[in-house]
């Protein structure tokens, strides 16, 4: 049960905490705003660094490399189809044999990487 006694609630006078001045960037001087881009760029870098440090070497280099498979593909795809807008009899040959070829590194390509995923144990 809740108590019903009458008591005087005394009110303790608290020391006001001493206020932190801050200035707004416009506030401020020249100096003060080089020092505070400097550090503000200092503490971006580290925790990029940090973040890159997290990060595996293999995911960032598959991201910065293409696979050789598909730059083939690429390459003679885009051969392909010049070959086949120039025209011409022979230039209708190289050109379906290049697309045949790109096509089939594409396939190539795209199966390895994915025989990986497929054949995997699952984690239990």
């Amino acid at each position: 049960m809740a108590s019903t006694s009458v008591a005087p609630i005394e009110i303790k006078e608290t020391i006001a905490p001493a206020t932190e001045v801050r200035k707004t960037y416009i506030q401020m001087t020249k100096t003060e705003r080089k020092a505070l881009r400097s550090h503000i760029r200092t503490e971006i870098k580290s925790q990029v660094n940090q973040q890159k440090a997290k990060l595996s070497p293999s995911s960032t280099d598959a991201t910065n490399a293409m696979d050789k498979d598909l730059m083939l593909a690429t390459i003679f795809g885009a051969v392909g189809i010049v070959a086949l807008i120039i025209g011409g009899d022979v230039f209708y040959i190289i050109g379906g044999i290049a697309m045949i070829i790109g096509v089939v590194f594409l396939l190539s390509g795209s199966s390895g990487n994915n025989q990986d995923i497929i054949h995997k144990k699952p984690d239990l």
